[in-house]
């Protein structure tokens, strides 16, 4: 790959455009989850797109007939593709090792014991 060359130029600036689609579940009744009322409920929301801008910097040819470059790859908001979201849209959305944490700790409830009649909470973890 020489520099200018059309190899280089196809590597340097790819003349396709590469989107990134995002979709997530937004949790809606997060208060009543959390309060014990209700079952979770969850919306799709998306898509959330973002084009990928590729580019080379720093690009240097080296003497031992290598090349050596900073790949840099920032994400551009596609404010017509995603649809009338916006890029600060509030999504709920469940920590999912905060989540394991509370589970694996509500298995060491302080003062259930044999002696104090209530029965000691059990729980199999994967």
């Amino acid at each position: 790959m020489t520099e200018g060359g059309e190899i280089f130029n196809l590597w340097a600036q790819p003349p396709v455009d590469l989107y990134i689609k995002i979709y997530l579940f937004n949790i809606t009744n997060a208060q009543a989850f959390l309060a014990g009322r209700e079952q979770l409920k969850v919306e799709q929301v998306g898509p959330y797109v973002y084009k990928e801008v590729m580019t080379h910097e720093n690009v240097t040819f080296n003497v031992n007939n290598t090349m050596s470059s900073k790949p840099s790859h920032p994400l551009v908001w596609q404010d017509k593709m995603s649809g009338g979201r916006r890029e600060d849209d509030e999504v709920v959305m469940l920590n999912i090792a905060m989540l394991q944490v509370y589970r694996i700790s509500s298995c060491f409830a302080l003062g259930d014991s044999e002696e104090s009649g209530r029965s000691k909470v059990h729980c199999k973890f994967m």
